[in-house]
């Protein structure tokens, strides 16, 4: 009988603060939106966050970063990306905007868009994110150049080589004739 009593009791003190700890019903979770979803290397994106309810959370400011591409920082490959590009200002109503710039050292990929508190680095990302949401990053392609619809060198070339061949022409022909008055017949 005592052992159960002790289960029971084990037991309710283990759900006690997991039940404290819990969000109570119908308050939301911390958000992050971005706008637009998909951008490139240098572009401006909106970062909007929202449901940031707790006390410690509320009128004043976290850090936004950048983690990628894909799960790059997470598994240590390269290139991880993991700067800090920007903070919030969060109201007393769990809200708050601001703009931010995609660094222009990205590459294209899936990151992961973290808003958090602010590393004591001062240009890296929050090492544990309150909410994140996910950004594409696309790098426009170069148009290759593409050679004159003939196929052939263009007209400047080919002029400048039939002034030379020319120059070369005359100058065999005043060549050959110069050696030829200077024989003497037998």
């Amino acid at each position: 009988m005592q052992h159960a009593v002790r289960l029971a009791l084990a037991a309710i003190f283990l759900l006690i603060p997991a039940t404290a700890l819990a969000a109570p019903n119908g308050q939301e979770s911390p958000v992050v939106t971005v706008s637009p979803p998909t951008a490139r290397p240098g572009q401006t994106i909106q970062v909007t966050v929202s449901g940031f309810t707790a006390p410690n959370h509320v009128n004043t400011s976290a850090c936004v970063g950048m983690l990628g591409p894909g799960q790059n920082v997470e598994l240590g490959r390269t290139p991880a990306f993991r700067p800090r590009v920007g903070l919030v200002a969060i109201g007393a109503n769990g809200t708050g905007q601001t703009s931010v710039m995609v660094p222009a050292s990205f590459v294209a990929g899936r990151y992961q868009v973290v808003v958090g508190g602010c590393a004591r680095q001062p240009d890296l990302a929050p090492l544990a994110a309150l909410a994140s949401t996910d950004l594409t990053v696309v790098v426009a392609t170069p148009t290759p150049t593409r050679l004159p619809a003939t196929g052939g060198a263009p007209g400047s070339a080919l002029a400048g080589l039939f002034i030379v061949g020319i120059a070369a022409v005359a100058g065999g022909l005043v060549s050959r004739r110069a050696r030829g008055n200077t024989r003497s017949e037998p």
